[in-house]
């Protein structure tokens, strides 16, 4: 399988609240990532390809209180 490696950077609270979610996922920070990127891309190719990829995800205000905690 060919990868791609790269590093990002992210905001801590958004760290801190992907590791809790891939805890319980028991998954690696790394393989949350790619799933929540291939789930998107799913829902992105099922039909709703008139939709820009931003419109997929929840606005701000509707985010977990760590995300609007700053």
């Amino acid at each position: 399988m060919n990868q791609y490696k790269t590093q990002i950077r992210m905001p801590i609270e958004l760290a801190n609240w992907l590791r809790g979610v891939a805890i319980e996922n028991d998954r690696s920070m790394n393989a949350q990532l790619v799933h929540f990127i291939k789930t998107l891309r799913e829902i992105q190719q099922s039909g709703r390809n008139s939709q820009k990829s931003s419109d997929l995800l929840p606005e701000r205000s509707q985010m977990g209180v760590a995300e609007k905690v700053k």
